[in-house]
């Protein structure tokens, strides 16, 4: 699930993370850099009307997953902006969130990799593009590199070569 657990009291040997890690001592490997996007379905868009600016979000129905505050980089500036957006549809899953976007109910933001497919079917179309954002990342984060158990240091590694190729 997406909770950040704390991976010691709770018994986990390592977990995967997205987005800015916080300074938590554990150990962290990048494992891909990811581009969110924002994409309706051209009826939605249709209907409320094409945001031409992060802060237009909040007259729109947002698909929101665990963040109710979307980051976006400015084009003029490169300044990363922060938006609170609102919406009564949540998932954390993102077939779901397409699958929603597609259906009309309102504005997802998500890896592009959710979205590719309804992108390129026309069933999405990507809108504030301008302002992408592309510094978020996905970690992989552990306690230690001692005392590792062979099966944690195989995943790792298993994980490291997968997200490279």
């Amino acid at each position: 699930n997406s909770r950040n657990i704390d991976l010691i009291d709770q018994g986990f040997d390592l977990a995967i993370r997205y987005g800015t890690l916080s300074d938590s001592g554990l150990i962290a490997r990048k494992l891909a850099d990811r581009k969110l996007v924002c994409a309706a379905a051209p009826h939605y868009l249709a209907d409320h009307g094409r945001p031409s600016h992060p802060r237009d979000l909040q007259g729109h129905s947002c698909l929101k997953t665990n963040q109710n505050h979307w980051s976006f980089r400015e084009p003029d500036t490169g300044k990363r902006e922060t938006y609170r957006v609102s919406g009564r549809w949540i998932a954390n899953n993102g077939h779901a969130l397409r699958h929603a976007a597609v259906a009309g109910l309102g504005i997802a933001y998500c890896p592009i990799e959710n979205l590719e497919t309804a992108i390129e079917d026309g069933e999405l179309e990507l809108i504030l593009g301008d302002f992408i954002d592309t510094t978020p990342s996905t970690w992989l984060v552990y306690p230690e590199r001692k005392y590792m158990p062979l099966r944690v240091r195989q995943v790792i590694d298993f994980l490291v070569e997968t997200f490279a190729a």
